[in-house]
């Protein structure tokens, strides 16, 4: 598992890292698979991983931050390995990195990281970018201005008391001055769009890739503060923020169905998507969601609630395709097949299924080409894949 109680097994985190990149962008190689996220970078650019660090109890672990930097070093650049002291780590100020198990390192040793806040002695806002905040004035760190070509946003899995869900896009609130002059009323909305569309329509568009650490959350309590109340021992990823942020609150409402709290769903998500912001997508229907699960591991080690989907192959398919489940113990399992509209279209499984692996052949014959939204439902959890019908 990723976590044993309150700790976290960083040797699997960099296994669901390195998986992860390589599904992204259907590459390989680690190395190469990290160096596509980023177009023409060179072995001298400056990649900087926004953190959010602003609970300590729940931030963006450093088990994370730093598989991700072993697969940045990965990156080959004519036989030499990208230079991890390019790499700087930070959040607002250097307290809340320290608080959040960060050390603050600003040297120039090659195999080691930079990390520091803000508010570290040099580095400070850049009064010469203003963004324009729909209507409100924020300037940027210097670090998301002048220090970084590339930028990671690496976000943490939280319900917002304001904003409803604080994942990738809200994570840069913490990246400009006066967060607390952008209004919190309205879920934060259109505020937390409008900032995310300056930050690449001014400063060059830096983010390339928005991954979400979804190992523990605060799912069922409100956050952004407070102790983790989930384990779900998860990591999302996608070079799209809106997607990303639209799958991570998926996870959290899994959470909170299975829990007993109503569903959530962040406002500004929606926003992000559409004019004049356009920052992604959030419609299921244009995403391609893969769940990944490591085929050499055991039944019991794939999810800590038990259910994991294997395998759909071949998806599109034009008439049937098989589906291959793991689960940990004896359930109670649903197996429905819905159209694009959420109408039930097929129910392929209802009942109890044995501790271990079972294989479905779903049958599409009688169906339309299109899209198509599986869902595996114990009583534990939801897993959804999306499946194509094309003739």
């Amino acid at each position: 598992y990723s976590t044993s109680g309150s700790n976290i097994n960083q040797s699997i985190v960099q296994i669901m890292i390195d998986e992860g990149i390589k599904e992204l962008t259907g590459i390989g190689n680690v190395g190469d698979a990290w160096k596509s996220v980023f177009p023409g970078i060179n072995q001298s650019d400056v990649i900087s991983i926004k953190i959010n660090c602003i609970n300590s109890a729940l931030p963006s672990h450093r088990e994370v931050s730093e598989p991700i930097i072993e697969g940045l070093a990965q990156m080959d650049f004519g036989g030499n390995s990208y230079i991890r002291n390019n790499v700087i780590v930070w959040d607002r100020s250097d307290g809340e990195l320290t608080s959040s198990g960060y050390d603050i390192y600003t040297g120039s040793q090659q195999d080691r990281y930079r990390c520091f806040g803000t508010n570290h002695s040099g580095v400070g806002y850049d009064y010469g970018n203003p963004l324009n905040v729909n209507g409100v004035t924020e300037y940027p760190s210097n670090i998301i201005s002048q220090y970084n070509r590339f930028l990671i946003d690496l976000a943490c899995l939280k319900t917002h008391s304001s904003a409803t869900a604080t994942l990738c896009l809200k994570n840069h609130f913490g990246s400009v001055h006066a967060p607390g002059n952008l209004p919190h009323s309205n879920g934060c909305d259109p505020y937390i769009p409008a900032l995310n569309a300056q930050i690449r329509d001014v400063l060059g568009d830096p983010q390339k890739i928005f991954i979400v650490d979804g190992l523990f959350g605060r799912c069922g309590n409100w956050g952004p503060g407070g102790n983790p109340d989930a384990n779900q021992q998860l990591i999302v990823m996608s070079t799209d923020p809106v997607a990303t942020d639209y799958v991570a609150q998926e996870r959290i409402n899994d959470w909170r169905t299975s829990n007993g709290y109503a569903p959530i769903d962040a406002q500004h998500i929606h926003t992000a998507a559409g004019p004049p912001y356009n920052l992604g997508t959030d419609n299921p229907d244009e995403m391609d969601i893969r769940w990944i699960i490591d085929p050499s591991v055991r039944v019991s080690e794939y999810e800590g609630d038990g259910v994991a989907i294997l395998s759909v192959e071949p998806n599109p398919f034009r008439t049937k395709t098989d589906l291959r489940i793991g689960l940990k113990e004896a359930t109670q399992a649903q197996i429905i097949l819905y159209n694009r509209l959420g109408q039930r279209s097929k129910k392929i499984y209802d009942g109890c299924l044995d501790r271990g692996e079972h294989r479905f052949s779903v049958n599409g014959q009688d169906l339309r080409s299109g899209i198509y939204f599986l869902h595996i439902r114990t009583p534990k959890r939801t897993l959804r894949r999306k499946l194509v019908i094309s003739r």
